[in-house]
């Protein structure tokens, strides 16, 4: 039942039939929303599961206790008690759910079913996006598309209301479908999953949406990169440079990327005074959850845009000290997936899509604010499930058969387990000596376990990449 809840909880994300004129339910409950719902029987079926629930399965990996620091970080330095609480009740959802997620996704069938749900809910998105366009407009998407967003698509909901936010958020979707149905896959798979990946594509060409384009353009290339052979790596990127630039600059509005536009000046207000709050006036915790705008609205007579980036939005609620953390996070996640030696095709293409989402938001976050949205907090639960099945792989790898831990003889194990070994026993080594463990391991799996003096540095060198990144995108001039 905790497994089902996390699913109910992808569909009402992305599909929000509370919000619409499919809502009928909500109105018949209106009392609790359908997401608090969904949460509370995914907590109570958590802790009433048949194995039930112990203390050491909530912090095992570095990922659990990084989200944990990080959400008390945001909630401690919001400001006074009413904003405390204010933090706390507005983040608690998405926090229990990463919980919920990583205790839930307990097996390799059941992550790999929750990304193949995640993956849907996008394509579903973005089929439900275009069929306004067609006719079948539940959320009256329609005329905001014809009128104030002169023709850039949208799906009229709370999250994906203008045409930034539905491009981001299904871009990845592209490379994501080439990973799920096409890659490794039987022919009769291959051939409508090619059709099907026009879906997306065509759903992100209506957003005309510039940022979505150039994200999407990097997500597919680090995706077709990521374990690749590195001649091939070469030869890809050298396309990329040639070819790629020109097919992305032949895309709709691709020739207004100036800094004369009037969109990306306000994107250029609202990265500089947010710099000046990371950087100076609140370096280190933040001006607090959420009071970017009326700090802004304070020191600039009145004036009060959106944050238009993620980091801008941790930067300056949560300071460097949660900019390090939600950093972190992501490079928590890079480094179990770039280090994670898969044993099975399953296990590999569960890696590869957990690469796409990683990079994808990685990159969106630059220019678009959903710092605290259920995506981030999607992606680091799924990764650190998969951590968790990955330190489990090896350390099955590593164990002894007997529940004594001896040591096998070489006799005694199957001729099966002999062949997948990593190679043939030395000559020098009569029949019947005894193996060490370590000579019996064939590596799959993941050993690091713990954040080293090596991620620390690793991890600040990110947080001050980051802010340099962040200044030449201030200072650049095109």
């Amino acid at each position: 039942m905790d497994f089902a809840a996390t699913i109910c909880f992808l569909v009402l994300y992305y599909i929000r039939p509370y919000e619409h004129t499919w809502g009928l339910l909500y109105q018949l409950v209106g009392w609790m929303k359908p997401i608090q719902m969904v949460t509370v029987v995914g907590i109570v079926s958590m802790f009433r599961r048949p194995l039930g629930i112990k203390k050491s399965d909530f912090l095992q990996t570095p990922h659990d206790w990084f989200m944990l620091i990080l959400f008390t970080h945001i909630v401690l330095t919001a400001g006074e008690f009413d904003r405390i609480k204010y933090a706390f009740n507005s983040l608690l959802p998405v926090f229990v759910f990463y919980i919920l997620i990583v205790q839930a996704l307990g097996n390799l069938e059941r992550l790999e079913k929750f990304l193949t749900v995640w993956i849907t809910m996008i394509l579903v998105l973005a089929s439900l996006s275009l069929l306004s366009l067609s006719g079948f407009d539940p959320t009256g998407g329609r005329d905001i598309v014809d009128g104030m967003m002169k023709g850039r698509l949208i799906f009229n909901t709370s999250i994906f209301n203008n045409p930034n936010a539905l491009g981001h958020s299904v871009v990845p979707a592209i490379p994501l479908v080439y990973f799920l149905l096409i890659w490794q896959r039987p022919v009769f798979v291959k051939i409508p999953a090619i059709f099907l990946i026009l879906l997306p594509a065509f759903c992100v060409f209506q957003t005309q949406s510039k940022g979505a384009f150039l994200a999407g353009g990097v997500t597919l290339l680090f995706s077709m990169l990521f374990k690749r052979h590195w001649v091939l790596q070469a030869t890809m990127l050298m396309l990329t440079f040639g070819v790629g630039i020109t097919l992305i600059q032949k895309l709709p509005r691709m020739n207004e990327f100036s800094k004369s536009e009037g969109g990306i000046q306000g994107r250029q207000i609202a990265m500089e005074f947010g710099y000046d709050l990371t950087t100076v006036q609140a370096k280190w915790t933040g001006v607090g959850y959420k009071k970017y705008r009326e700090t802004m609205q304070e020191q600039l007579d009145g004036i009060g845009i959106a944050n238009h980036g993620s980091y801008n939005e941790i930067g300056t609620n949560a300071g460097q000290i949660g900019l390090f953390l939600y950093l972190g996070l992501l490079y928590l996640s890079m480094r179990v997936l770039l280090l994670a030696k898969p044993r099975s095709i399953r296990e590999d293409r569960v890696q590869r899509l957990l690469f796409i989402f990683v990079v994808s938001f990685a990159i969106s976050a630059w220019v678009i604010d959903w710092a605290y949205r259920a995506t981030y907090f999607f992606t680091a639960a799924t990764v650190a499930s998969f951590h968790r099945l990955m330190i489990k792989s090896r350390e099955r790898d590593l164990s002894v058969d007997n529940e004594d831990g001896q040591i096998l003889e070489e006799e005694d194990i199957p001729e099966e387990q002999q062949a997948l070994s990593m190679g043939p026993m030395p000559s020098s080594y009569p029949t019947g000596t005894k193996s060490k463990q370590e000579e019996q391991s064939t590596g799959y799996g993941i050993q690091w376990k713990r954040v080293g003096f090596f991620d620390m540095i690793m991890m600040t060198s990110i947080l001050y990449l980051c802010l340099y990144i962040w200044k030449l995108m201030i200072e650049s001039e095109f």
